[in-house]
């Protein structure tokens, strides 16, 4: 769908419709016409709006509502656990017990094969 123009460097967007893209299971189309704010660019299938309205429409949001965003954010900075974290328990559970996987994934199976197949 989308391919470099080697002349100036650009992006060469291919145009499709709403209803090709749909049928071919893509979730944005492109039409090469601008939409009424003026943007030519990508197109969102479920809502048919432009990607760069949609940026434009979080930036203000963003903007107007500054404190809404700390307060989200408090609540995941507040939370110990992390990616790494969780990586660094589960590498202990391993060298702890190098069978851990073996064994967990058994008590799984039994117990998913005894209730879909009873």
């Amino acid at each position: 769908m989308v391919g470099r123009n080697s002349s100036n460097g650009g992006l060469i967007m291919e145009i499709i419709t709403r209803q090709e893209a749909r049928e071919q299971g893509l979730p944005r189309y492109f039409t090469g016409k601008a939409c009424k704010r003026g943007h030519v660019c990508e197109r969102f299938i479920k809502s048919t709006h432009c990607i760069e309205c949609g940026n434009v429409r979080s930036k203000k949001y963003v903007q107007e509502n500054p404190e809404r965003r700390k307060d989200s954010r408090k609540k995941y900075d507040s939370k110990p656990c992390s990616k790494l974290a969780k990586k660094q328990a589960r590498l202990s559970r391993i060298t702890a017990d190098p069978d851990y996987y073996k064994k967990t994934r058994k008590r799984y199976r039994g117990v998913y094969f005894l209730e879909f197949y009873s």
